[in-house]
């Protein structure tokens, strides 16, 4: 039993090995990773392509079986499979994926997108107040509710993805590189709203290659190289008195403007 004198992170990965194909052909995507996440703490995942840190975020969401390890929430163990976890669980811990274009439906309006999670949740349809509610909180009017992904630019399909999110009222939201397909114009947006979600209480979980977004939104940060943790700590931190030559590398890629 968890002593709730004791503060327990919202979410722990521990000792996590996640692996892909089987045998002489497997390949060790993350290799014995750990880490936590606070209450209305954003960190941030950070590598290049093939680091890892998609597939850990699977993990934790459930969509990607690892081969060892536990993912804690709130001091219990998760089921390692979304199949397996209560309704309870799944609300608790959702996920944004990079692409809108792939994970909305583009023969559903916004309304039923949105609605969903919240009818899921309640048992009744979901209403217009409702809804205007969370579309509010992702910066977005009520009049988008009757159009179609298609009818949307790309930062107003990611804001939906968000808002269908919140819907589920969860303790977490899994970011897997959410604002990489954006301008940066568009970024800012996005990185905005979610520092506004972390302040209201939603624990984030930023996965990502760009540290110019990292440095005005993480919390922490966690620096992934070939499946590994190579390091780890306060942002500010961890990028400007960097210990590994491979976070000193990316921190000297990130663009400065004059």
């Amino acid at each position: 039993m968890v002593n709730p004198d004791i503060d327990v992170p919202e979410l722990e990965v521990r000792n996590l090995i996640a692996t892909y194909g089987r045998g002489t052909r497997e390949i060790v995507a993350v290799d014995d990773i750990s880490f936590s996440i606070g209450k209305a703490e954003c960190v941030a995942i950070v590598g290049e392509s093939g680091s890892g840190k998609s597939t850990t975020g699977r993990c934790i969401a459930g969509l990607h079986l690892p081969s060892n390890g536990e993912i804690i929430f709130r001091g219990a163990p998760l089921p390692k499979q979304a199949r397996d976890r209560t309704r309870e669980q799944l609300q608790q811990v959702q996920i944004v994926f990079q692409n809108p274009d792939l994970s909305l439906n583009p023969s559903h309006t916004i309304r039923s997108i949105v609605g969903r999670p919240l009818e899921m949740l309640g048992g009744t349809r979901a209403t217009t107040g409702e809804l205007t509610e969370l579309l509010e909180r992702v910066q977005l009017s009520a009049r988008v509710l009757g159009k179609y992904p298609s009818e949307l630019s790309g930062g107003e399909k990611q804001r939906v993805a968000i808002a269908r999110a919140l819907a589920a009222r969860p303790s977490i939201i899994i970011c897997d590189e959410v604002t990489s397909a954006l301008d940066v114009f568009v970024q800012a947006t996005i990185v905005n709203l979610l520092d506004d979600l972390r302040q209201s209480g939603v624990s984030l979980l930023f996965i990502t290659h760009n540290l110019g977004v990292v440095r005005s939104l993480a919390n922490r940060a966690v620096v992934m190289k070939d499946g590994h943790i190579i390091e780890q700590g306060n942002t500010a931190t961890i990028f400007e008195k960097a210990q590994h030559p491979y976070t000193q590398a990316l921190y000297n890629a990130v663009p400065e403007i004059d």
